[in-house]
This record gives C-alpha cells, sequence and structure tokens, in this order.
C-alpha cells in the first residue's frame, strides 16, 4: 500500500512540478530539462543508499522521486504542439495511409478508428469516423479519407465542459478525421505482436458473449478488459431509466 501511495503521489506531484518548470515551453527539447535530469539524479541516489543501507523508507523515497520524474516527463509530452504537416491541413479534405493502432470503437451507426499516420517526417494518430464497413482490425494498413479537424472541448447538457482533446490524447489521438472513409490496403502480418494481443482480447470477448447475452456481455467487456462495444440502444435506454427515476426520486425527498 505505501509503494502505492508512492508511485501515484511521486506522478502527481511530477505532473504539478512541470507546470512550474515548462511554463512557457512545448517540449523537453525547447523547454528546461534539466530539473527531470536532477529528480532522477536524486531518485538514484536515494536508491544507491537504500542498496547500500536497506530501509523500506529509503525504497519508498526512491520510488517516489522516479515517478516525479516520469511524471514531469508525461506532462510535457502530452502538450507538445500538433504536428505543423498535419495543422497546416486542418479542415481541408485530406487521404493518407496509416496502420490501424487499436481495436476500432464500434458504434450503432458508425465506428472510430484510431490510425496512426506518417507524412514529411512527422507522425500523428487521427480517430477517423467512418461507417462501420469495410471491418478493419489491430496492424491493417488502411487507405482514409476524410475532413481533417482538432478535437475540442465542449459542454454537456448540464453545463459542464468535457475536455475532450485531453480524452483523446490520453491515447496519443491529436486529430479527427470526419465523414470519413476507409479501405483496407493490406491485413496485419501474423508476426504483428499488436494484433496477435488483440486476437486473444476478442477471444476472450467472445468467451463472454458465449456466456452473457446482449447487451450485458459488452458492458462485462468493457468493465473487465476495456471493450469498447456499443452498449446499444436497449442499455442505454436502461442506464437513462435509472439516472431519470434516481433524479426524480431525490427531488420528491427534497
Amino acid at each position: 500500500m505505501n509503494i502505492l501511495i508512492a508511485v501515484v503521489s511521486g506522478f502527481a506531484s511530477g505532473v504539478f512540478l512541470r507546470s512550474l518548470f515548462f511554463t512557457g515551453s512545448t517540449s523537453l527539447t525547447t523547454g528546461s530539462w534539466w530539473p527531470i535530469l536532477f529528480v532522477v539524479l536524486l531518485a538514484a541516489l536515494v536508491g544507491a543508499v537504500a542498496f547500500i543501507k536497506p530501509r523500506h523508507l529509503y525504497s519508498l523515497g526512491a520510488v517516489f522521486f522516479l515517478f516525479v520524474a516520469f511524471g514531469m516527463i508525461r506532462a510535457a509530452v502530452a502538450d507538445t504542439p500538433l504536428p505543423a504537416v498535419f495543422a497546416n491541413q486542418v479542415k481541408q479534405r485530406v487521404q493518407y495511409e496509416g496502420l490501424v493502432v487499436a481495436d476500432p470503437d464500434v458504434r450503432d451507426a458508425n465506428q472510430r478508428v484510431q490510425v496512426r499516420v506518417s507524412r514529411g517526417g512527422e507522425s500523428t494518430i487521427m480517430l477517423a469516423v467512418a461507417p462501420r464497413r469495410p471491418e478493419v482490425a489491430v496492424g491493417d494498413r488502411i487507405w482514409v479519407s476524410g475532413t481533417l479537424e482538432v478535437p475540442e472541448a465542449f459542454a454537456d447538457d448540464a453545463g459542464r465542459t468535457f475536455r475532450y482533446d485531453k480524452y483523446l490524447q490520453r491515447d496519443g489521438v491529436r486529430f479527427l478525421l470526419s465523414f470519413a472513409y476507409l479501405r483496407v490496403e493490406s491485413h496485419a502480418p501474423w508476426y504483428s505482436l499488436p494484433a496477435a494481443l488483440a486476437r486473444v482480447k476478442h477471444m476472450f470477448i467472445d468467451g463472454i458473449r458465449a456466456t452473457l447475452p446482449e447487451p450485458h456481455a459488452s458492458l462485462a467487456g468493457g468493465v473487465v478488459i476495456g471493450g469498447k462495444s456499443g452498449l446499444g440502444n436497449e442499455l442505454k435506454m436502461i442506464l437513462y431509466g435509472a439516472a431519470w427515476c434516481k433524479s426524480s426520486c431525490s427531488l420528491a425527498t427534497t
């Protein structure tokens, strides 16, 4: 438990410290990298002390400072500017060839596919919103066309702001391809490790579906291993009804 506290608090502290030392900079290459190096050296020093004179407190200190450095690096990388090659094409109809890097998020009306695209010496990940056909899988090389956009934050019905850009950025997605069309150029080779892991994941989800009916199977897959299958209209109506009932009961008791 103490190690978990050291990891979480260290990472959070690193993100906070990044806001102090990297203010006004956009990446590790242009910003001040010396605070990260200092923290890494500090973690190494405390780790050496813990190795020479074993004490639980010294070990926790080494873990804490190591994850402070990880937090600073992660926060700095997350705020890197958009690749100029692609940023210059925003709001334009574009077409690329790229590699599918994650399982498609199949919805009732469309599918959302993460595609890694390289051009002009720069690489980025785009989220293509396309029809459900053709089916694509992790490791497939595809041709995709669509309107290039930058994800933006938006307000929900309750007036709360949802940072959609940051939500996508956690998976490395920096651009959207709206009204997209896909074409599979070649399927993943047999030796592709990401494709093999995706197949194992699908086998597990198929086992859940063989045991549970829909929409319970999709919900269980999402909870257990992060499956992205749509919940379907039936489950959505159940959840909306439960939320409405809870809201009505709260109003009735006030």
